[in-house]
Order: structure tokens, then C-alpha cells, then sequence
């Protein structure tokens, strides 16, 4: 856990601060569209949590004190003094905040999740985007995921330079009713996520970030085209950004 993606190096540099973006709501019709539809891009897709990156994990909580109603985000300075504790969904979906890397805000304690802290941060994965320029395949590889935990896959666009509240676009993977978008790991954690899409996925800019992101279900339930309340009932577990941003040529 102790080593930063490659992936998301330039952005780290770019803003001076820990860097990775994902999931505030919303639908945009360009969304899909690569840069230009006549590129060829291919490049590996090398996927991590938000402490991989320095900031703390968004949408699994601990409780503030043993037995508490009430539950907080980790930042990366303690998480080793968490490791083997329960984690939480939250009761109401709290606010995405990725820039603020010491929280001290608490929020009403949800259901407890089943799974350790060291549990969810052994999640990772690996995997491919190639661009034709029709259509993209999008290939993945996961393991240490939530056993026989049911996943979706969102393709978000966020706003750079970033702005409080966190602002940007969030679809699920392939046709927008979330059809192709869900996935289940298998009893040890492991899972595959091949799809071919068209037209090809916007890359990041210098006035945007994209990527992809999986989400944990906890209740074991898909919500289509919108990705459930996050942080209570969905949680967003691993992310990968797309090339093409801020210093990253």
C-alpha cells in the first residue's frame, strides 16, 4: 500500500497535492466521446485506493470511539492503528471530499460492513484500454475484492483544476442503463471485467480527468444508471485515471 501509482504521478505533481478523482453525479451527453476519433491509444491500467494516492478512503468509515453512533473518514496517518477494526457505510451519503486529507468531520453510523480496514485495502488490479478508433477494449483483473461482492464500473470526467464542492460527470461503464457495467468476485476475492465499447472513452485534458472507478455494493443490490447512495450503500473501492492531463505527455 505504501507505493503510489504510476498513473497518477503527474497529477500529485501538477496540484502539489495527493491527486485522484472520482464520482459526483451526473450525465453529459459528450460523455464517451474520445478526444479525437481517429487516435489509436493503447496503455495499461494500473488501478489503486484513495490512501494509495494519500488521501483518505472516502466511502468506508470507522467509529469514532468503540461502541459510537457515529463514524469518520481515516486519513492515511492513522491507518495502521485501524487496520483490524470493522468498517462502516455511513447513514447518509456524506459529501465527496478527496482534498481534504485530515478530516475531522463525523457522520451517523451506518451498517456495519463485515470486512476489516486490512481487508478492504488489499484490493488491487491490473489491466488494459486499446482504442482503434471506433471502439475501445477495456480489459481488467482484480483480486483481494470483497468475496463474492457484486461491483459495478463507473467512467467519470472530473473538472480540473479541481473545485470544492467536487464537481464532474459519472456514467456507468458501456450502455447507460448499467447493463454492462455490474461484475461479482468470486469466494477468494478474485474477478474479470472485459468490455468493448463504442465510441471510444474520453481521455483526460488539460481542463478535465478522466478514468474508471469500481464500486462495492454492500447490499448486494445495482442501481442502473445511477450508482447507488455512496458511501452508504455503495463504496467505491479501486480507481484508475486515463492519460492525457496536466504534464502527463
Amino acid at each position: 500500500m505504501n507505493k503510489h501509482q504510476k498513473s497518477t504521478s503527474w497529477l500529485r505533481d501538477a496540484t502539489k497535492i495527493p491527486g485522484r478523482v472520482l464520482l459526483v453525479f451526473g450525465i453529459s451527453a459528450c460523455l464517451g466521446l474520445a478526444a479525437n476519433a481517429n487516435d489509436v491509444k493503447k496503455f495499461e491500467l494500473t488501478w489503486g485506493l484513495h490512501v494509495t494516492d494519500g488521501m483518505a478512503e472516502q466511502d468506508v468509515f470507522v467509529e469514532k470511539t468503540t461502541n459510537s453512533k457515529e463514524v469518520r473518514r481515516l486519513p492515511v496517518s492513522q491507518i495502521a492503528d485501524y487496520l483490524d477494526k470493522q468498517i462502516f457505510g455511513a447513514a447518509v451519503a456524506p459529501p465527496y471530499q478527496p482534498m481534504i486529507l485530515e478530516p475531522t468531520e463525523v457522520y451517523p453510523k451506518g451498517s456495519a460492513l463485515g470486512i476489516t480496514l486490512r481487508d478492504w485495502l488489499q484490493a488491487k488490479g491490473s489491466g488494459s484500454y486499446a482504442c482503434d478508433g471506433k471502439q475501445a477494449t477495456i480489459k481488467a483483473s482484480f483480486q483481494n475484492l470483497v468475496p463474492n461482492g457484486v461491483y459495478t464500473v463507473w467512467n467519470f470526467i472530473d473538472l480540473y483544476p479541481p473545485v470544492e464542492p467536487w464537481q464532474g460527470l459519472l456514467v456507468p461503464a458501456g450502455k447507460r442503463d448499467g447493463s454492462q457495467a455490474s461484475f461479482k468476485a468470486d469466494a477468494s476475492g478474485n474477478a474479470t471485467y472485459n468490455l468493448v465499447v463504442e465510441p471510444c472513452l474520453q481521455l483526460s485534458s488539460t481542463q478535465s480527468l478522466a478514468g474508471l472507478a469500481i464500486a462495492w455494493h454492500s447490499d448486494g443490490k445495482t442501481y442502473g444508471f445511477y450508482p447507488g447512495d455512496l458511501g452508504v450503500v455503495s463504496h467505491a473501492q479501486l480507481m484508475t485515471l486515463f492519460p492525457g492531463g496536466p504534464s502527463s505527455h
